[in-house]
């Protein structure tokens, strides 16, 4: 077998030597310089590599030192990112004037023009959308196994190495190891002739290797900065306390409120955030939303439009909706009661009626502003008594069946993602 001649290889690295690393795991981690890449659409302003770092403790550490030991000592690391600052004390020691983030995304936002790449080193489920992200911004990408948490997430990272002409890896040493190339040489070569059996060895003689998912919720680990969503604004319909009754407190902590029904139209929600909101009295003012003491309460539903999470519609507290909406990815709707479900006397299912949505007309309102972008439909705000969280999923999945549909439970967590920009 030919052996590849060094200066034939545009890293200046022999196959050889490239064996010899991989055996150590630090193939996976060659740094190549700036030439190498060019033509991938990477200009660098010289041949060192700045290294963002997500994940830092455990096989992130490991990884961390393959990324300084590299042939050519051409890497940087400029940021490190880790939800749990125990696991990344050591690496922030060693890399003092890297700037240290909890939360991946912040990171991105702040520091995207002072790194090259990205190597994730984090839980299996993290993997995609971090790699996701990264490319999009034109970031090269190391990635450690698995890539992804299913096969629609594999391929949409591929899709999206192309698109955005980046260099990636899935790290696995156990493929590219001296070992199992020489071995697959020897097969390519006919050295071994016909194989008629194949013995396999491993070092961890445990079984099951996995461990069953609990079912208890344990607490949160003291150092582990769990909570990234990040409230920066509260949007509130109107001025009824079983919809705003906290606003004092966000208020207090620093959280943007917009209230329209406070003239807070001046409210400005940070970039890339749009909100605009709607009037919700009827055209024919047939009905309106009222106080106890029967004056009228102005309520308002809101128009939202992230890049990532696309266009939601979240309305409530109204008996009906004169507008329509294009393109909608996204419903939140207040659905109320079912009329077949009323009870109580006369001025209670009134009241009930008055300034709340039925389910038939909250499914005659998703039918009228369907279309193929519609993603999700989440109803909340049901009534304890006059409401069948069950047989309203039932009803709303007939109306718009290729839809995934749902109703809001205390401690519930949606993504919700834009196909055209995050399609996962």
């Amino acid at each position: 077998m030919k052996e590849v001649n060094k200066q034939s290889s545009p890293t200046g690295i022999s196959r050889r030597e490239f064996l010899g690393m991989a055996a150590t795991g630090a193939a996976a981690l060659t740094i190549l310089p700036s030439f190498t890449v060019a033509g991938l659409g990477h200009v660098a302003p010289s041949d060192k590599l700045y290294i963002a770092k997500i994940g830092c403790g455990g096989m992130g550490a490991a990884d961390l030192g393959s990324l300084m030991n590299t042939p050519h000592k051409n890497a940087a690391i400029t940021c490190l990112c880790d939800v749990d600052d125990r696991q990344s004390v050591d690496a922030r020691k060693t890399y003092p004037k890297a700037k240290y983030f909890n939360d991946f995304r912040e990171m991105y936002e702040k520091e995207g023009k002072n790194f090259d790449a990205v190597c994730i080193s984090t839980p299996d489920h993290n993997h995609a959308i971090q790699a996701f992200g990264a490319m999009r911004m034109g970031k090269h990408v190391y990635l450690q196994k698995p890539i992804a948490h299913d096969i629609y997430e594999a391929r949409i990272l591929t899709e999206a190495a192309k698109k955005y002409k980046v260099v990636t890896q899935m790290g696995d040493q156990g493929n590219s190891c001296d070992g199992m190339r020489t071995l697959r040489e020897w097969l390519e070569a006919d050295l071994l002739g016909d194989i008629q059996k194949v013995y396999c060895w491993t070092n961890r003689p445990v079984w099951p290797q996995g461990i069953p998912w609990s079912n208890q919720k344990p607490p949160v680990p003291k150092g582990l900065n769990w909570d990234l969503r990040h409230v920066f604004g509260c949007i509130v319909t109107h001025e009824h306390k079983d919809h705003n009754k906290a606003i004092s407190a966000l208020e207090s902590i620093g959280v943007q409120i917009f209230a329209p029904y406070r003239n807070d139209s001046g409210v400005k929600f940070k970039a890339p955030w749009k909100v605009r909101a709607f009037d919700l009295t009827d055209l024919t003012d047939k009905w309106m939303h009222t106080n106890g003491d029967g004056s009228e309460c102005q309520c308002y539903g809101f128009w939202i439009q992230h890049p990532e999470m696309g266009t939601m519609i979240y309305v409530t507290d109204t008996e009906l909706i004169k507008w329509r909406f294009k393109n909608v990815n996204h419903i939140l709707l207040g659905v109320n009661y079912d009329p077949e479900l009323l009870s109580g006397d006369d001025a209670k299912k009134n009241h009930v009626v008055r300034g709340h949505m039925s389910i038939d007309t909250a499914c005659d309102f998703v039918k009228a502003n369907a279309s193929d972008q519609l993603q999700n439909v989440i109803m909340c705000h049901l009534s304890k008594e006059n409401a069948d969280a069950g047989k309203f999923i039932e009803k709303m999945k007939k109306a718009v069946p290729n839809v995934n549909v749902c109703v809001a439970e205390p401690g519930m967590e949606l993504v919700l993602r834009n196909p055209g920009e995050c399609p996962f």
